[in-house]
This record gives structure tokens, sequence and C-alpha cells, in this order.
């Protein structure tokens, strides 16, 4: 006999929380855009709404994202394609993974050094507000792995 017990979360959710005024809130909201569940709250801050519309926008698509992925996509399909010089597939499929690289590593800088607006809209508005805003850190927080436990009795 063969037990499995699978160990999960009930209804995880991929928002980041927050506390405020004793309850539990999304940072990111429902609406799937970054910060947009602290829109509300901050309104009576201009100071910290300013932190939080920079953090906003900075997380949109750039143009620099779309022009890269492009061209690094085309070029990458190109390099398959081609049925000409040896040297010139593996340069077209060069290219387009140095661009991708590139991409990656600039969309993920800028994404890590846009979480400071964030910090700051939230001190900011902590400053002014009676009622504090505190953020629940994932790396504090105990989260429960998937796993599975396999049993195996045997009986002769």
């Amino acid at each position: 006999m063969i037990n499995f017990v699978y160990a999960k979360d009930s209804a995880p959710t991929c928002s980041r929380k927050a506390i405020f005024n004793n309850k539990e809130i999304l940072i990111d909201g429902y609406t799937g855009a970054r910060g947009s569940g602290l829109n509300k709250i901050m309104r009576s801050n201009p100071k910290a709404l300013k932190h939080l519309s920079i953090y906003q926008n900075a997380n949109d698509i750039q143009t620099f994202n779309l022009l890269s992925g492009t061209i690094s996509t085309t070029s990458l399909i190109t390099g398959l394609l081609y049925t000409g010089d040896r040297d010139n597939k593996n340069n077209f499929i060069l290219f387009g993974g140095i661009v991708a690289l590139i991409n990656f590593l600039t969309t993920k800088t800028i994404q890590f050094y846009n979480e400071r607006e964030l910090t700051l809209a939230i001190e900011e508005y902590n400053k002014t507000s009676v009622h504090q805003i505190r953020r629940l850190d994932v790396s504090t927080k105990k989260q429960n792995k998937p796993s599975i436990f396999i049993n195996k009795n045997w009986s002769f």
C-alpha cells in the first residue's frame, strides 16, 4: 500500500501583501498593475502618491524592451532559418542571444532599483499618517512548500 500526501498552501496569492489599519491588503491589487492596491490609501499624501506613480510608470513596458525583444527574436529566428554560410548563421544567433541577455539584465536592474520608489512611497506615507503601512516581507514569512511524502508498508 502506498500513501501519497500532498502538502500545499490553501489558495496562495501571487501578490505582495501589507498590513494597513490592522487589515491585510494587497500591494499590487487585483488589476495586475504593480502598486495599485496602495493608490486609494495614498491619495491623501501627495508626496507618497508621487513616489508611487513613479514606481508604477517605471514598471510599464518601455520602448527599449519592445525594440530589443523584437530585434533579438528576429535575429534568433533568422539565424535558425538561415540556410547560407554557417558563420553568418552563428552570428545571427549570437547577436540575438546577446541582445536578449542585455534586455533581460537591463529590465531586471530597472525593476530592482524601482523597488526603492515603492519603499519611499510607503515611508513618506507613514511619516504623516496615523495608520501605518507595514510590508509583509516574503523572505521572513514562513511559507509551506509543496512536497510529496511517500509511505510504503510491507506485509507478508
